[in-house]
């Protein structure tokens, strides 16, 4: 086995390959047969064969570092042997995160000794920087692309005048632009016909294999492969053609590779002119658009460097064209982009935004909440209250059914770039602000309840009188930001005693998953119940993988197994529910 290389090395030849003559379009092929998928299918996406919208994300910064070259590769062959060496390149790249935990794992086997706090060594093992990376980097998005936009006036409601002002955005006419965005580019595809290779390619060859196998199948396949994949456009080659063209079959040849090129080219672009005046389109491209040139970018040299693409993920190409890569992307600009104006060009209106951030947060939680348990027992910035007066702490969201109680904390911390790149102290004071601090909170919230000394005050200084004695509380943590890995981060580097429950940690954007699977209040608390007492036994990379699971299978242990990993392929049979839905 060939000895791994790091993640520079790998990276040092990525940028190499970006900077390859016809490049543009290899990686066009990319973008559209990896993301270019039916709603209908989704449970049947091989995910693990394609890149993510993170990894599109990086070679895409790269990209944008250079004024990009349209000229065409030397020929067909040379096309596909671009596309199949990003591939090489990325599986490399994910491999070389493997560095770190086997060089940990044999410093561990050389001092071996008995481990005596299994969840203090678990967090020296699994909670340092170099090896969050990789969770970070290739946990899924964690969101849909609509939920974005279902959550920009929530989020932004009490800011609406600043962003309005300073940067003309204004936040209806914005969350139209991305859905026409997508109708567009939608409406384009439909030239071409995906065939799904990279979910039926493995049983084509094994067929073939299996019906011819006196022949040179190493060679076959090579052949075969690059037709397949480039018959899928065969439309996008007659586009410049007519009746009345009487070329040589050299000439036909020439055009029809011409109209290829630009036909692929045009599957990812939009004008000005698809959007009526109302739409306001050139303050959004001016928010959200980059041109790219020479030593722009420079900043981002690899995984968790900010790049100007995630923050403006439209590239200019002329007065009139745009190119959208990915268009999840723009769904998610728009929904985080704004913050970060407000923060960085307005240092005046940061004490605003972070009350305005903590008190949006409040209220979609409890939005959603009070779906499940019912208004008259969900309660909004809780009072705890002793005869003392010591101590006294407050709940964000409180939840009350029969004798159980959900304590709910919400946070609105994201996850800095630093804690990205693998900065250890960062990454801890990420993780304090948006977990650590709210299961502190938690506990003195619910130790409080179960003392039974204690009085409780709504957000209008009424107070709540418990119908009877609360015996048990689940504690649980809401962030209003995508956070990546949160379900990893959470488990692993928790600090917490054998005594104390587990918390349970997601994203507004699984609370909304949550709610829509379990509306009866007796259903979304058991699975809070099977979440928080089983989290050393069952594993999964999020949340969504664990609903899915548990609505198909339920959270139950498995006789004889002392732990048991959960695939990603449940997180798919939601997709394939909810999305279309």
């Amino acid at each position: 086995m060939d000895k791994m290389r790091n993640t520079d090395q790998v990276l040092a030849d990525l940028k190499k390959l970006i900077n390859t003559k016809g490049y543009i379009y290899a990686l066009c092929m990319i973008l559209f047969e990896d993301f270019h998928i039916i709603p209908e299918k989704l449970q049947e996406i091989d995910y693990r064969s394609r890149l993510s919208t993170k990894e599109a994300s990086l070679l895409l910064s790269f990209l944008v570092q250079n004024k990009i070259d349209f000229s065409t590769p030397e020929s067909p062959q040379e096309l596909i042997a671009l596309k199949q060496k990003t591939y090489k390149l990325m599986d490399e790249l994910h491999e070389s995160f493997m560095i770190p935990f086997i060089e940990n794992l044999q410093e561990s086997i050389k001092n071996e000794h008995k481990i005596e706090d299994f969840r203090k060594e678990q967090k020296e093992f699994f909670g340092k920087g170099d090896m969050l990376t990789e969770p970070i980097f290739y946990s899924g998005t964690g969101v849909y692309d609509f939920q974005y936009l279902e959550f920009l006036e929530r989020k932004y409601k009490y800011d609406k005048e600043w962003l309005l002002k300073n940067k003309k955005f204004d936040i209806e006419r914005s969350k139209n632009i991305p859905f026409r965005i997508k109708s567009i580019l939608q409406e384009k595809s439909q030239k071409v016909h995906l065939y799904n290779l990279k979910e039926k390619m493995p049983q084509i060859i094994d067929d073939m294999k299996r019906k011819n196998p006196d022949e040179n199948w190493e060679k076959h396949i090579k052949e075969i492969v690059p037709m397949m994949e480039l018959h899928q456009y065969v439309e996008l080659f007659f586009d410049n053609q007519t009746d009345e063209k009487k070329l040589s079959l050299d000439e036909i040849r020439e055009e029809g590779w011409k109209s290829f090129y630009k036909g692929l080219m045009e599957l990812f672009i939009i004008r000005k002119t698809d959007f009526k005046t109302d739409y306001d389109i050139d303050s959004f491209l001016e928010n959200f658009s980059i041109i790219p040139k020479k030593d722009f970018n420079s900043q981002f040299q690899g995984i968790g460097n900010f790049s100007w693409f995630n923050a403006k993920p439209i590239i200019q190409l002329d007065e009139e064209r745009y190119f959208i890569p990915i268009s999840f992307s723009v769904f998610e600009a728009v929904y985080e982009s704004p913050f970060y104006w407000m923060w960085l060009e307005d240092k005046n209106y940061r004490d605003t935004l972070s009350k305005n951030r903590g008190e949006t947060g409040e209220e979609i939680a409890y939005e959603f909440l009070s779906q499940v348990f019912g208004q008259d027992k969900t309660f909004k910035s809780v009072k705890i209250t002793t005869r003392k007066g010591r101590d006294d702490t407050d709940i964000d969201i409180f939840c009350i059914l029969g004798s159980k109680a959900l304590c709910v904390q919400v946070k609105s911390k994201k996850l800095t770039e630093l804690s990205r790149t693998g900065d250890d102290e960062q990454l801890q004071k990420d993780f304090n602000g948006a977990v650590q601090d709210a299961y502190k909170q938690g506990l003195v919230s619910r130790q409080k309840i179960l003392d039974r000394s204690a009085r409780f005050f709504d957000k209008d200084g009424k107070e709540i009188h418990l119908s009877e004695e609360i015996d048990e509380i689940y504690i649980m943590g809401i962030t209003t930001e995508n956070y990546p890995s949160l379900t990893h981060q959470s488990h692993v580097m928790l600090d917490k005693k054998d005594d104390e429950p587990f918390p349970i940690f997601s994203t507004i954007f699984d609370l909304d998953l949550m709610v829509h699977y379990l509306k009866d209040p007796y259903d979304f608390l058991y699975y809070i119940k099977q979440r928080t007492s089983l989290m050393d036994y069952f594993k999964a990379d999020e949340e969504i993988v664990f609903l899915g699971y548990h609505l198909d299978q339920k959270l139950w242990k498995i006789p004889r197994v002392d732990m048991f990993a959960i695939d990603n392929d449940f997180g798919q049979l939601i997709d394939r529910n909810y999305y279309p839905l």
